[in-house]
């Protein structure tokens, strides 16, 4: 009999909401390693292709095979099993039929009285009986598939699920139940594996973070890879390949080419690396997948790892990694994006996780920025490219994201004790890695760059919870803990840059501080650097506030150029160090113009200039204490305040051309500062009040 098939589902079993859209399915009989598409029929009965073009939602046609009544598909990186209930209906309803004819067999010759007959009525009783257990095979009895009979498909399927005793329960628990059983409810956070390129190779990231945890790490490292090809080694990435000839021979080498994916592969390499393999099988057939990258463009050839018989493989076939299934229920590490990659990183990276949601429930995983090098400075395609696919991983994965390039630039040097060179200070003025941190080729990370990097990582796997130690049991399924920030939150959302000096590492704390990130909306590029070499501020720590401290004499730090027409906001937590002279509080430019700035006057009146001055003087005398100052500016409506009082009035049309903090026009100043926060907008008196009220609670020495 034929078997229907419901509408194709191209969906993760395992999550629903994760789909294969657009994608071509093909389906295949279950244990087929070489996935040979099936022939199929439409609900009429004509020819369906096969794979299967599914629409956006991963949906296609409802379709008939001859003979199978369970079907496997792969396709847009899943993988699942579909099953014909409707077959299992029409089964029970045959069987039915069966134990039917045989019952009345067996009447009508115990009816007849005759001596041979009744040999004959218990001989069909005895056909009965095996009948009956016929229709077990999809309920519990033959009765129970009478009743079945024009009832409800889900009726039918519920009784020869839960029949007691039915074969479909039996082979159920057999098949279904060992998938599942094979399904690890969460990742194994003791034994680790590490997937990337020539980042993780070398291993030295891997060796502090083992230093620092304990745990053990699986370095698949290797060089020269790009996201793909470490995607084809994890198994997330499942290449199509054609075998030269169809027939993968009795024992050596084959030519393959690889059909998809296509352009994810660097060539010419003119003898840099070795040629890149990868182990698995085609056509069912173990052996080794062998790249020659040597030429333009790379060939590829198949060697089987053990000599047999000729195997037919025409057409195309898919090539299964080995090494994945292996390694998938381990937590993983994943650090790719580099050596051609490009936009590819970003679906390779879902491939990836995809694969890890087919073997755990919830799986720990960890995906790892992407660095900048040399070349790759602000401003340029290449950099600006970078920022772009790191902000799609980071809104893909959330918490599982780590990012490094950033802390390599901000934190790593004076982590390490590490003086910044000129050149240090040049790369981290193009908000890329400083060269103190590579081996000498303008990308690579020399090992104290790794360590730093081990340290990130593990920090990252504390936050996360994947640190733990003792069994692994059901209680640690559920979605990764939310990282708390280690800045307080504002109730005035919104801000395009915000410095806060608490967010620098408390190593640092003595040093001078080469750039601040900003913690503000979107994020990067933003961040706080020296004007110029050996300016910039040193980072003290008083009691736990963390504060950046001005000398008053050559200390500066801005914010690259760029430009906000009025209305703006800005606000800042600080103290000046002496009294009696007038003093730049910050200033909204970028260069050496006078204004627009925000002053302390020197008979201690507080002062907003964009054009024009805007002044009060508070009732209470600013002193050498802790002070927070904030500003609207927004032409005739302007607002300046400080500590809770506030004037407002003109103070001219100017826009906002950078942050400058420690410097006026000319003069320096000796200030400490906290925080620095600046809106695109103008804030309204009340927001003012709330951005002081929030200041104050996370900042309990303001008046």
């Amino acid at each position: 009999m034929a078997y229907t098939f419901k509408q194709i589902e191209a969906h993760d079993p395992n999550n629903p909401g994760l789909v294969a859209p657009n994608a071509m399915v093909t389906i295949f009989a279950p244990g087929d390693p070489a996935m040979t598409p099936l022939t199929l029929t439409t609900l009429d009965g004509q020819p369906l292709t096969n794979p299967v073009k599914v629409n956006g939602l991963g949906y296609g046609p409802p379709f008939m095979h001859a003979t199978l009544d369970q079907v496997a598909w792969a396709g847009g990186g899943l993988t699942g099993t579909f099953e014909s209930y409707q077959g299992m209906k029409e089964e029970a309803v045959a069987a039915r039929a069966a134990a039917e004819a045989a019952g009345a067999t067996a009447a009508v010759a115990a009816a007849e009285g005759v001596a041979p007959v009744v040999a004959e009525a218990e001989a069909a009783a005895d056909a009965a009986a095996a009948a009956q257990a016929a229709a077990a095979d999809s309920a519990s009895a033959a009765a129970t598939s009478a009743a079945l009979v024009g009832a409800p498909a889900d009726t039918a399927i519920a009784a020869a699920i839960n029949g007691a005793g039915t074969a479909t329960k039996a082979a159920l628990t057999a098949t279904i139940a060992t998938a599942v059983n094979g399904v690890t409810p969460v990742s194994d956070n003791q034994n680790l594996a590490a997937y990337g390129d020539s980042l993780t190779e070398p291993g030295q990231w891997i060796a502090e973070l083992v230093a620092r945890q304990g745990v053990a790490v699986t370095n698949l490292g290797k060089s020269g890879q790009s996201s793909a090809e470490v995607a084809m080694r994890q198994g997330g990435l499942v290449p199509k390949v054609t075998v030269t000839g169809g027939t993968i021979p009795a024992s050596g080498s084959v030519a393959v080419a690889v059909d998809y994916p296509t352009g994810a592969f660097k060539s010419n390499v003119a003898g840099a690396m070795a040629n890149p393999q990868y182990v698995g099988m085609i056509a069912g057939v173990p052996g080794t997948l062998v790249a020659n990258i040597q030429g333009s463009p790379r060939t590829w050839s198949f060697t089987r790892t053990t000599p047999g018989t000729a195997v037919a493989a025409s057409g195309q076939r898919y090539f299964l990694s080995t090494e994945g299934p292996l390694q998938a229920k381990k937590e993983q590490i994943l650090w790719t994006g580099r050596n051609f990659s490009g936009d590819r990183v970003i679906t390779d990276t879902a491939d990836m996780v995809a694969f890890l949601r087919h073997h755990v429930i919830d799986p720990s995983f960890t995906v790892v920025s992407i660095i900048t090098s040399q070349t790759e400075i602000l401003g340029s395609a290449e950099y600006n490219a970078v920022m772009t696919r790191n902000a799609t991983l980071k809104a893909t994965y959330g918490d599982h994201y780590c990012e490094v390039r950033r802390p390599l630039i901000d934190s790593a040097l004076a982590w390490a004790g590490i003086t910044p060179t000129a050149g240090d200070l040049t790369d981290i003025a193009n908000d890329t890695v400083p060269r103190s941190l590579q081996v000498g080729d303008g990308f690579h990370l020399n090992a104290t760059g790794q360590q730093f990097v081990g340290k990130l990582i593990a920090e990252h796997r504390t936050r996360l919870g994947y640190d733990r130690t003792g069994p692994i049991v059901a209680a640690n399924i559920g979605p990764a803990p939310t990282y708390t920030p280690t800045v307080h939150e504002l109730t005035v959302t919104g801000a395009s840059h915000r410095y806060v000096a608490s967010t620098l590492d408390s190593a640092a704390v003595g040093t001078r501080i080469s750039s601040v990130n900003s913690v503000g909306e979107p994020g990067e590029p933003k961040f706080l650097r020296p004007v110029v070499t050996g300016s910039g501020a040193t980072l003290r720590d008083a009691a736990g506030l963390k504060y950046l401290e001005f000398n008053g004499t050559s200390d500066r730090m801005y914010v690259p150029t760029y430009t906000v027409a009025q209305p703006y906001s800005v606000a800042i937590v600080y103290r000046l160090r002496s009294t009696g002279a007038d003093k730049a509080v910050l200033s909204m430019l970028n260069g050496t113009p006078a204004n627009p700035v925000m002053r302390r006057g020197a008979t201690g009146n507080v002062l907003l200039d964009a054009g024009t001055a805007l002044q009060f003087t508070p009732t209470t005398a600013l002193d050498t204490g802790w002070h927070v100052m904030y500003a609207s500016v927004n032409g005739a409506t302007s607002i300046v305040g400080v500590d809770g009082q506030s004037a407002t009035g003109n103070a001219g049309t100017l826009s906002l051309t950078g942050l400058r903090v420690g410097q006026g026009a000319a003069d320096y100043s000796d200030i400490d500062v906290a925080e620095i926060v600046q809106w695109d907008r103008a804030l309204t008196s009340g927001e003012l009040a709330q951005v002081r009220a929030d200041m104050k609670a996370e900042y309990t020495v303001l008046p």
